[in-house]
């Protein structure tokens, strides 16, 4: 068992304390929150001992072996960082940083301070997405092409839990859930003619509600993503288009091209997969799917597509104001 602390307190650290105690690795010992209330709140929910709005204080008892990070994508490299260096292990939502700078930051202090760092890709568990890197690299499958779309509610900057009092990040959030499973797939950290667009921002929010992305590995493989928040219905769909089969995810269940059920559904908020090998891995000191150095590929194509929106922007901007 480890002393666990959970940083957050939203819907994805309650899915992580239904996925943990449902496989009994962790001691729920620190839970922190944006506010006392809130600790206190989650803390009764789920059986903590201690409950705190100052993550400093809960990494300073010596009995927490495993932080667990779900709080707003702004805060995630910083407090892993704050927690490793106080000699902590970590599990971090993803996106581990809002730049490949935060994250490559984080992997160095991971691999100085020999503090375990596992990313929270949660789409490598998934088992239909499993099944289809599973045909690739037994060659069962050779695919030219994938296509993605994503859509969830935030046209009220709304969650399943309520309205949310943070700023979400589509292309470094979602877009790099995306651009994580065509990379893993595909059996490649590495990507060419990287681009992205981002259209109008939300009129009240501010964030990016509609984002493109675009890139093709070296072996000439197209990978297209279209990602938006104006939406009411959710949906997500990666169409893997291959020599002998179109195989498409859609909302967790695989089909074929005749539209048969290869793979039956599975919720995308089911953790246990994901936290069982991760919970293994820190208790053996076993590699893992989820280890920070696995996932730096992704960052850095979210960092060239970020740049490239900022670039296009700029250059749509000069063209007004000539």
């Amino acid at each position: 068992m480890l002393n666990l602390c959970m940083v957050g307190t939203g819907g994805i650290a309650a899915e992580h304390m239904k996925a943990l105690r449902a496989l009994k690795g962790v001691e729920p010992c620190w839970v922190v929150s944006r506010t006392p209330q809130k600790a206190k709140e989650f803390a009764a929910q789920w059986g903590f001992e201690h409950a705190s709005a100052n993550l400093e204080e809960a990494v300073a008892d010596t009995r927490v072996q495993l932080v667990v990070i779900a709080s707003p994508s702004e805060q995630h490299s910083s407090q892993a960082l704050l927690a490793m260096q106080a000699g902590k292990n970590v599990i971090v939502e993803i996106p581990v940083g809002l730049s490949f700078a935060e994250a490559e930051t984080v992997a160095n202090v991971s691999s100085q301070s020999r503090c375990r760092a596992l990313v929270c890709h949660t789409m490598r568990s998934f088992p239909a997405i499993r099944e289809v890197r599973r045909r690739v690299q037994a060659g069962e499958l050779h695919l030219s092409q994938i296509a993605g779309y994503f859509a969830i509610p935030r046209r009220r900057n709304q969650s399943r839990a309520g309205q949310r009092n943070w700023i979400d990040n589509l292309l470094w959030h979602h877009g790099c859930h995306m651009i994580d499973a065509a990379l893993w797939v595909l059996g490649t950290n590495e990507a060419e003619q990287v681009s992205a667009v981002v259209g109008k921002p939300h009129p009240q929010f501010g964030m990016a509600i509609d984002v493109a992305i675009h890139f093709r590995t070296s072996a000439q493989q197209v990978v297209t993503h279209s990602l938006t928040y104006n939406t009411e219905q959710f949906c997500w769909e990666l169409r893997f288009i291959g020599d002998e089969d179109t195989l498409t995810f859609r909302n967790g269940q695989l089909l074929n091209d005749r539209n048969e059920s290869v793979v039956p559904a599975a919720s995308y908020l089911d953790l246990a997969a994901q936290d069982s090998q991760m919970l293994a891995t820190l208790v053996g000191g076993t590699p893992s799917d989820y280890d920070i150095s696995s996932v730096l590929g992704t960052m850095q194509i979210l960092e060239t597509a970020a740049a490239s929106a900022k670039s296009q922007s700029m250059n749509e901007t000069t063209r007004v104001e000539a």
